[in-house]
């Protein structure tokens, strides 16, 4: 549980201020599923896995599950790290994998 009342947050060298919530605070499910796909990559490009095919295989997702996530990777520096840093208050999702989907569309 979290709670904080009008203080500010030194938090990856970003300052936060903080209005009186108490809320619970964790990852965005979006960032945990941009950290899956990075970690997807990485593994293809250091030949870990040989392909796309094989991950399907191995961790028993779909063929399209797993490019969704690995298009979540084309998306701009600016915006993995934004959605990397943001957390989620009791719940609350402020970016959503789908809406992210339709970004990384967007810009292809």
């Amino acid at each position: 549980m979290v709670s904080a009342t009008n203080s500010v947050i030194v938090k990856n060298m970003r300052l936060i201020a903080t209005t009186a919530f108490k809320g619970t605070m964790s990852p965005l499910q979006a960032a945990i599923m941009l950290a899956l796909a990075h970690k997807i990559q990485h593994s293809i490009d250091r030949g870990v896995v040989l392909d796309r095919a094989e991950v399907v295989r191995r961790i028993g997702l779909t063929r399209a599950r797993v490019t969704r996530l690995l298009d979540l990777t084309l998306l701009a520096p600016d915006i993995q790290e934004e959605i990397l840093f943001t957390e989620s208050v009791d719940g609350s999702e402020l970016f959503t994998e789908r809406r992210l989907r339709q970004l990384t569309r967007d810009s292809a």
